[in-house]
């Protein structure tokens, strides 16, 4: 889980852990509110104080954080909210060499309000992620990895309907040497939609070959590579076999500098209950200047597939090319940080309304006490 500030807790609560109070500040400015062909720009101005809490002691790492975010719209009044945001990070045990297994546990409540790409739509949402992962070691050289995922997203606009998904991954590992593994994995997803009618309600089954580890010093990969069969309830849908595909490449360039690449295809469900096959591929650059000054740089495309009911077959595809540059500074480490960055996407699309550009702009401020 990625906390919403670089944190170095403060307040001691003796052998409990420790606490801090942070603030998320930015404005923004997005060209393309609804992700559309009928664009519609604004200023948004965002804050969202927090409470934060770490535990690290022994075998227990804790790290958790509670949040309400004030959003502000410029125009677009009618679309002011104040958002719950939350998580929960639990490793058990942490850094330990004498056990033969290891739990993570993540957790998270967060009502969203944004547009989707998907939908060409402003949608408001309140989703809940839990997560259980591990590892069992059966020896030196064999482990299993598995766990179980849950998300709900229930949608608070009208018009859009609610999706819930349980995955169910299982890889068997075969440590090759200390520093990587290989293995074979198979994934089971279940997908429901509340809200409509026929719905896209799934089974998903993916076969895949896994490997994870260094391959190199410098060069770090985990990639999941092999097909999925995707099984629908209502026979208004065709069943879909495709590419399951999950990679994560990273390079360390040298002490302050790293390349990384991330592509995957899988499957997803929409709001609006529609089923889509996406693919994508993202480029990522890291560099620290000093100890204060740190950015980012990405260019990626993501194509999307749709499909409808059994007698259309696909009747939309989307193509969508973007960058995205961020630079932070420090003015006072863990504590007090500058942030800006800007985002720029073109989408193609068969259908007209899903053809469309976007320019988003953020400045912000963060600080932990």
């Amino acid at each position: 889980m990625v906390l919403p500030l670089l944190l170095k807790a403060e307040i001691q609560l003796g052998n409990k852990g420790a606490a801090a109070f942070g603030l998320n500040s930015k404005v923004e400015y997005d060209s393309n509110l609804n992700r559309s062909a009928n664009d519609i720009d604004d200023y948004i101005f965002i804050a969202q104080p927090n409470l934060l809490y770490r535990y690290d002691t022994g075998l227990l790492y804790i790290d958790a954080f509670a949040g309400l975010q004030f959003r502000r719209y410029d125009d677009n009044t009618s679309l002011n909210t104040e958002n719950i945001k939350s998580g929960i990070d639990i490793e058990y045990p942490q850094d330990a060499q004498d056990t033969n297994f290891d739990l993570h546990f993540t957790a998270g409540y967060n009502e969203v309000s944004t547009g989707d790409s998907l939908l060409q739509s402003f949608i408001q949402k309140e989703i809940i992620n839990l997560g259980l992962t591990g590892h069992y070691y059966f020896t030196d050289r064999y482990y299993l990895s598995s766990g179980i995922l849950y998300r709900s997203e229930v949608a608070k606009t009208d018009g859009f309907a609610d999706v819930t998904t349980y995955t169910l991954p299982l890889d068997f590992m075969y440590r090759y040497n200390d520093a990587l593994s290989f293995g074979l994995g198979y994934r089971y997803k279940r997908t429901t939609v509340d809200g409509t009618d026929p719905t896209a309600d799934s089974d998903s089954h993916s076969w895949y070959l896994v490997s994870e580890g260094m391959l190199t010093p410098t060069v770090e990969l985990e990639g999941r590579l092999g097909l999925q069969y995707r099984d629908f309830d209502e026979s208004a849908f065709d069943s879909q076999t495709s590419v399951f595909a999950e990679l994560v490449a990273s390079w360390m360039m040298d002490e302050r500098s790293k390349l990384e690449l991330t592509a995957g295809s899988d499957t997803e469900t929409t709001s609006a209950n529609q089923a889509v096959e996406s693919m994508y591929l993202n480029f990522a650059y890291d560099h620290d200047f000093d100890e204060k000054l740190s950015m980012r740089a990405e260019l990626g495309y993501a194509n999307n597939d749709f499909e409808r009911l059994i007698d259309g077959g696909t009747y939309r595809s989307d193509d969508k090319y973007y960058g995205y540059i961020e630079a932070i500074y420090e003015l006072i480490e863990d504590r007090l940080s500058l942030n800006a960055s800007l985002y720029y996407s073109d989408q193609d699309s068969d259908v007209k309304l899903a053809d469309y550009d976007r320019t988003f702009v953020i400045v912000g401020v963060d600080f932990v006490y």
